[in-house]
């Protein structure tokens, strides 16, 4: 019995340290894969372009970030998929940023898949719970510090996320008004018109096919582009 009893402890003892090791590897590869992001020549540009690796965000410091947009002063804004909103000035040409260079946005907002700066405002598209759920917000200085004080949820969305949730914001070609366009698991919100037929019939004989059980019960209209007013009520 004590041979059996010690075969287990060090056989629970070997398994330990390979976990171990494991975690050691996987903890070195994190730290090392910081540095090893897309090297500047491996991209592709046309003749006369440059790349240059401006950044390499920690992860465990600064989340993920998946938006980019500008305000009027030429800053940058960098969005968090599950976390915060970033601001930092553009790094002269060959110069780098660091840390120290980011300017964390202090309101309830964040998780931002879509940012667009204007009409002085910054419009961020939440595509999580947080906050007042998922919607079109908007973010202002109300007095004039170069601080943003004030946000506002002009439309709320379908509280449905991920890739097929709510996305972009952008400005209009005519910078009078905007456009925000959702993924194909988004449920239409309430409108005022439409520029196409609001016939959404799924002209399905058979019966549906669902692969695997993907989006199962949901019909169109679903996945969509609106345009509103500055103030989102239109």
């Amino acid at each position: 019995m004590n041979r059996i009893f010690a075969a287990i402890v060090n056989n629970c003892f070997q398994h330990i340290f390979l976990i171990g090791a494991i975690l050691m590897a996987q903890v070195t590869f994190a730290e090392d894969f910081i540095s090893q992001v897309t090297r500047p020549e491996r991209l592709v540009v046309k003749e006369g372009f440059e790349v240059e690796r401006l950044y390499s965000v920690p992860k465990k410091d600064f989340g993920s970030w998946v938006v980019l947009c500008e305000d009027d002063k030429g800053r940058l804004i960098a969005g968090d998929q599950y976390g915060s909103l970033y601001r930092f000035d553009r790094p002269a040409r060959g110069e780098t940023l660091t840390d120290e260079n980011l300017e964390k946005i202090d309101l309830d907002i964040g998780h931002a898949w879509g940012l667009c700066y204007a009409f002085d405002s910054l419009y961020v598209v939440v595509n999580d719970k947080k906050h007042e759920g998922r919607g079109l917000y908007r973010v202002e200085d109300t007095n004039k510090d170069d601080k943003f004080d004030k946000v506002t949820l002009l439309k709320k969305f379908q509280e449905v996320g991920g890739e097929h949730g709510p996305h972009a914001v952008v400005l209009s070609p005519d910078r009078k008004s905007l456009y925000v366009a959702c993924g194909n698991q988004t449920a239409l919100p309430t409108y005022q018109s439409s520029r196409v037929t609001e016939c959404w019939g799924e002209d399905t004989l058979q019966p549906r096919v669902y692969g695997r059980g993907f989006m199962k019960g949901v019909e169109a209209p679903r996945g969509w582009i609106c345009k509103t007013d500055p103030e989102g009520k239109n």
